[in-house]
């Protein structure tokens, strides 16, 4: 009987978490706001640059993910220019050398950089992607279409804002989206292994309700 308990009150609880995570899961997305203008100019959400060709022109987000701080910015792929999207602790200025963590995409190519120093080139991408830069447990990770493309070996744990420098006339960053945590709250993927470890912990598999648990595979979400 005792058994039939648990095994009745645990589905229900992960329920409940479930539920609470989907409509009040603490964190934030928003388009980038932006500041530290150099020859670019907004339109919209769109950032354009204002200047002749060169490493000449970029911008900084206002927002900032705070220290040891898990979140993410991304765009998708509009246009082909050279430009790169990157996260940094300041913004120093303008050239994409100074950016921490880049993303430089280029004609249908992908450039990792970080401050000057090209780590992976010659990846490709299309229009239409979506290229990511995340922060995850003091490790940046290099994303396209959700799969990681490149892991950093240097630790990221101070603050980061959203750094851009663009090179072409006619580059620009439209719809470029920051996500960051509130309050520190546990993200989505830490919460989906504790919730496994729990099921898997209580021979999950033969309890009388186990509908909706984590019974294989990985959390997608952040």
């Amino acid at each position: 009987m005792k058994r039939l308990r648990f095994n009745f009150l645990i589905p229900v609880l992960f329920a409940a978490v479930t539920n609470i995570t989907a409509s009040t899961h603490s964190w934030a997305q928003a388009p980038v706001v932006w500041t530290d203008f150099v020859n670019t100019t907004i339109s919209g959400t769109t950032l354009l640059k204002t200047a002749a060709f060169g490493w000449n022109a970029g911008a900084a987000s206002v927002a900032k993910l705070g220290v040891g701080e898990n979140g993410w910015v991304e765009y998708k792929v509009e246009e082909i220019g050279e430009k790169m999207l990157g996260l940094s602790s300041v913004n120093l200025n303008e050239d994409f050398t100074t950016i921490e963590y880049g993303l430089f995409s280029y004609y249908s190519t992908i450039k990792i950089i970080e401050n000057g120093i090209t780590k992976v080139s010659n990846l490709t991408y299309n229009v239409g992607d979506t290229l990511r830069i995340e922060r995850l447990n003091n490790v940046i990770y290099y994303k396209r279409n959700g799969s990681i493309i490149y892991t950093s070996t240097q630790a990221s744990t101070s603050e980061l804002l959203v750094d851009v420098s663009l090179k072409r006339p006619t580059a620009k960053m439209s719809d470029v989206y920051f996500k960051k945590s509130i309050n520190g709250d546990v993200n989505d993927h830490t919460e989906y292994q504790a919730l496994k470890a729990l099921y898997e912990s209580t021979d999950g598999a033969n309890w009388t309700n186990n509908t909706g648990w984590p019974t294989a595979g990985n959390c997608n979400g952040r």
